[in-house]
């Protein structure tokens, strides 16, 4: 496991990297705040921690779960909330389970992940650049977590719709044989990012709007705000869909056209053909008596008929506007 503490001591200031012992004396003293950020613990270091503060059974067997859903649950000494993250720059699926757990108490923040979570590790250099920042309690310090975790999603939603502003470019330009593909591909990753949402957006509806004693007024105030960047998300994700199933209509109704284009100039190639055929056939019978056979001009007159009949049916479906 690896644990790091930072500690805010209305008297003595900030401190950090304190030890188990000393964080957990901190998270029961009323005159401190103290964050303690648990990175892929174990079992029994989970136990040690829960029987310190009292944690609920319940939250106890979550906590060791690497796919527990988003939720909020309520106890009378605290909160437990589950958020995913999202997985960046390890190879896996993006939108993959990346679980943070937040332990919400009066005076004491415990964050948990089984995985390397990004906006932990940005928090918490913040937290060491702006110690004041931690005077605001630990509420605040969930929200600056969860709100990098909703910059995230941001980001994403940035770089999709960078992606679709490319696809335009190719169905535009010219029919790119891949996107379908990248369109099917782009909407499953809306799909499942609008899956993401939603429990977030119930979640933080809850914490930004239902009474507690662990997130005061003046916090709620951050988790709405919260709430309203994952609507947006929501509401971008849905545009971006109606936009997607607008540029496959158009890209199906392209590519029909070009091959109806296609097969447009081959019929007209096809009926200019027909007559020289006809005649060709003719001409190429046994038949001993054919006209202009003996004629030493026959053959070029022969050739001459085939060009004016060719030539005659181009212009007429010029005329006709059909080329």
């Amino acid at each position: 496991m690896t644990m790091s503490c930072i500690i805010w001591d209305k008297v003595a200031g900030l401190s950090t990297d304190a030890d188990m012992a000393t964080s957990l004396a901190a998270a029961a003293d009323p005159k401190t705040f103290a964050w303690i950020d648990l990175a892929a613990p174990a079992a029994s270091e989970i136990d040690a921690v829960a029987r310190t503060l009292q944690v609920h059974e319940l939250t106890v067997e979550a906590l060791s779960t690497l796919e527990e859903r988003p939720r909020v649950d309520v106890y009378d000494d605290h909160l437990f909330v589950v958020f995913r993250a999202l997985r960046k720059g390890d190879g896996g699926d993006v939108m993959d389970p990346l679980n943070a757990y937040f332990l919400l108490f009066k005076s004491t923040l415990v964050t948990l992940h089984h995985q390397p979570i990004g906006p932990v590790e940005e928090v918490k250099a913040t937290m060491s650049r702006r110690p004041d920042l931690m005077k605001l309690g630990p509420a605040y310090l969930m929200y600056a977590v969860l709100d990098r975790i909703v910059d995230g999603y941001l980001e994403l939603i940035d770089a999709i719709e960078d992606d679709i502003e490319s696809l335009d470019e190719g169905i535009l330009d010219r029919l790119d044989p891949r996107v379908p593909g990248k369109v099917f591909q782009t909407k499953k990753t809306l799909t499942k990012l609008r899956r993401r949402t939603i429990p977030h957006r119930e979640l933080l509806d809850t914490l930004g709007n239902q009474p507690s004693p662990f997130i005061p007024e003046k916090a709620r105030v951050y988790y709405r705000s919260l709430y309203d960047h994952l609507t947006r998300v929501d509401d971008r994700v849905n545009a971006c869909r109606e936009f997607l199933q607008g540029a496959l209509d158009a890209y199906m109704a392209l590519e029909a056209r070009q091959g109806s284009e296609v097969m447009r100039v081959l019929s007209l190639g096809a009926t200019v053909m027909l007559p020289l055929g006809i005649l060709t056939g003719l001409y190429g019978t046994n038949f001993k008596m054919l006209p202009g056979a003996d004629h030493p001009l026959g053959f070029w007159v022969f050739l001459g008929i085939m060009l004016t009949l060719a030539g005659t049916g181009a212009i007429y479906f010029r005329w006709r506007k059909w080329l």
